[in-house]
């Protein structure tokens, strides 16, 4: 026992060890509290909304859970086809202020939960696949703690700097040789010393579980561990019959036991290398280039050691398929690992581990080790260096931008006009095109001669002389194609040189069809995934920093840090929307143009402008007026002075340069109004 004591405190004190755990444990407690981000952000978003119907259908789906959450859905899709009805009969004079405030009242209503009921009803929709093993739960803590398929490498790092030191040091300085002298310095040395190792990482595993425990029940929360495993989308496939909390505690055991392997795979290294640098480089070798080198998950969980059994989820997964491109066939993406398999799987580890155990001990009873000798581990800092190579959320610096702002307007959002060039998406060359405004000369914007396995995004946005777009970059493996990297480039008009603002790079075969990865662009942990909305992506625009992505909803993303958020409040993207560098124009349910602050947050209405379709302009708004049958108006952005530029109602208009072309509703001709004219009809107002 004082042996035991005295190696134990030779690894906390004289070697820092304990300095190492307090470290780390503080680094990862406010890795979590500062970096985590839930797998599904909406439902933070909306948390209030999706638990006002959660808590009337929680639980396994029935015939009333199916029957209430269909009458629900119905409800929802007439309101947000009646409400718009009924603002235009307001509008055209056919009811009231009176009634429409009464028949619109149980529409709006309607509509108050709407974004998490539909949060709820996509859920819902997945569950009732397989209602006897897929429950309704609120699962973001779950999803957190249960579906990150990654290999934790600050929890290995700790293990190899502790563990390292354990036998190498004494190599270092010749403490071998001396220890084998003595009475006990033998194999019972060795035996407290292999002892005083799987208490550590016992100890420290259970402490780092427990922590993630505590800490995604405090957030999140953790209901229903009673829940089968199925509940969670990442593991819709398994035949496993576990619980929620079963399936936590079988992990925390797989990483358990995946830790002692690492640790004797460390110190089996060690007495065969006898070097600390040396060791540190194969040992983080062994581990981290299966991890990266090798993407399909199936084949990590057959591999001889401990990266199967720290990884975890390998084993829980069930079997993920994806179509074919052939017609009707699918493929397997990854094979469910069965029960039997694992116990084979396991007894292998284990006859592995009997291997490495029986080598420690019979190099540490010799009288005499060859082979040693070496200054200390040079190499530690290339290790160390190599082990903080997390998988990056993306790589961005500073948004360029001119001193001024463009105006941005969704509705151009394939075009951008500067005063010297014109750029467009080009729908039959499928690319980018500009024309010089001067000389007439066209040509194609991107001259990549690498965009064979590239697609251009239709939706770009400008800004003085600066332009931008999106590129996916494709990669294939057989028959299957996946997106590997989405680029956000920047292109100045004035020299043509491209700079890329944000890349996100998804490496994982796996990770693309099995939803495991970081929580980035790629995410697809939750059933909402960021890939999903950004295929949705209809046009986007840039502020500083900030890109705003428009699809079902807005949404923003910090190009330094990856992190996307969905802007709270009411922002639905319908009809128009502009944005001036400073507030987000938009058209509500009520036909309303509405203006939301980005710096503040705040929204507000702006007074008198009723329409379904408008264009901003540095100084004024041009709109399809509601309130007075159709004809097209312009309104001062300063005064809210409003007055109308044609006699006649208009079905549609287009802004081009500084001419109007708009069709009228009645003879669906085509006219052009010019900046002159305008200033005609509107006397003392200036020109548009």
């Amino acid at each position: 026992m004082e042996l035991f004591t005295f190696e134990l405190k030779k690894m906390l004190m004289k070697r820092r060890g304990l300095l190492l755990i307090t470290l780390f444990f503080l680094f990862r407690l406010g890795s979590l509290v500062l970096l985590d981000s839930p797998a599904n952000r909406d439902l933070e978003l909306y948390r209030e909304d999706y638990r006002f119907y959660l808590s009337k259908v929680e639980g396994p789906v029935t015939r009333d859970t199916a029957a209430f959450l269909d009458e629900i859905f119905q409800k929802i899709a007439e309101a947000g086809v009646e409400l718009p009805k009924l603002y235009n009969s307001f509008y055209d004079g056919n009811l009231t202020r009176e009634e429409l405030l009464v028949q619109a009242a149980p529409y709006e209503e309607r509509l108050e939960h709407k974004h998490g009921f539909q949060l709820l009803y996509d859920q819902f929709i997945y569950a009732r696949e397989d209602p006897e093993r897929r429950y309704l739960l609120y699962d973001n803590g779950w999803n957190g703690l249960l579906a990150k398929g990654r290999l934790d490498v600050m929890f290995v790092s700790l293990l190899l700097l502790i563990i390292t030191l354990m036998l190498c040091y004494e190599y270092q300085c010749s403490m071998d040789v001396l220890n084998l002298t003595t009475q006990k310095g033998g194999r019972r040395l060795t035996m407290i010393k292999l002892l005083l190792a799987a208490g550590v990482v016992t100890i420290l595993s259970l402490l780092n579980s427990t922590l993630e425990y505590a800490f995604y029940g405090v957030r999140y929360g953790l209901p229903h561990g009673d829940y089968p495993l199925q509940s969670l989308p990442c593991y819709s496939g398994t035949y496993k019959a576990l619980t929620l909390t079963k399936a936590f505690l079988w992990m925390a055991a797989s990483r358990w036991f995946g830790s002692l392997l690492f640790a004797a795979l460390v110190l089996f290294l060690s007495v065969l290398i006898q070097k600390y640098a040396l060791t540190l480089i194969m040992s983080s070798a062994l581990l981290l280039l299966p991890y990266y080198a090798i993407q399909n998950e199936t084949a990590r969980c057959f591999l001889p050691g401990p990266l199967a059994f720290l990884l975890g989820t390998g084993f829980l997964r069930g079997a993920g398929r994806a179509a074919d491109p052939l017609p009707r066939q699918e493929s397997v993406l990854f094979c469910e690992i069965t029960g039997e398999v694992i116990i084979l799987l396991t007894g292998a580890a284990l006859f592995l581990l009997a291997v490495m155990l029986y080598v420690i001990f019979r190099r540490n009873s010799a009288a005499w080790n060859h082979g040693r000798k070496g200054g200390k581990g040079r190499g530690a800092v290339a290790v160390l260096s190599l082990l903080l190579l997390i998988n990056m959320t993306g790589c961005a610096d500073g948004h360029r931008s001119d001193a001024g702002y463009d105006i941005y307007n969704a509705a151009h959002r394939s075009r951008f006009e500067n005063e010297r060039y014109i750029v467009w998406f080009d729908e039959t060359a499928e690319t980018l095109l500009f024309e010089d405004k001067g000389t007439g000369r066209r040509d194609r914007l991107v001259r990549d001669p690498l965009l064979l396995s590239s697609t251009i995004g239709r939706c770009i946005y400008g800004n003085g002389r600066y332009v931008y777009y999106f590129r996916n970059d494709y990669n294939k493996s057989g028959r299957y194609e996946w997106i590997e990297r989405i680029l956000l480039i920047e292109v100045d008009l004035e020299t043509f040189q491209e700079r890329i603002v944000y890349e996100d790079v998804q490496s994982s075969f796996e990770q693309v069809f099995l939803g495991s990865g970081i929580n980035t662009l790629f995410d697809a942990a939750a059933r909402q995934g960021t890939q999903a909305f950004l295929e949705d992506v209809w046009a986007f625009f840039l502020s500083g920093n900030t890109l705003y992505l428009l699809g079902n909803d807005i949404r923003t993303m910090d190009l330094l840090t990856g992190r996307m958020d969905t802007i709270e409040g009411p922002c639905p993207v319908k009809g128009s929307l502009a944005f001036d560098g400073q507030k987000i124009y938009y058209t509500t349910d009520r036909l309303e143009v509405a203006a939301y602050d980005v710096q503040t947050g705040e929204t507000g209405v702006i007074p008198g402008l009723i329409t379904e379709f408008f264009f901003l302009t540095d100084h004024r708004f041009l709109y399809i007026n509601r309130a007075d049958e159709y004809r097209l108006y312009v309104m001062d952005r300063a005064d809210g002075t409003a007055y109308p530029l044609t006699d006649q109602p208009v079905l549609q208009f287009e802004v081009e340069g500084k001419s109007i072309v708009y069709t009228g509703r009645l003879d669906r001709r085509a006219y052009c109004i010019n900046e002159e004219e305008a200033d005609e009809m509107s006397a003392a107002e200036s020109g548009f």
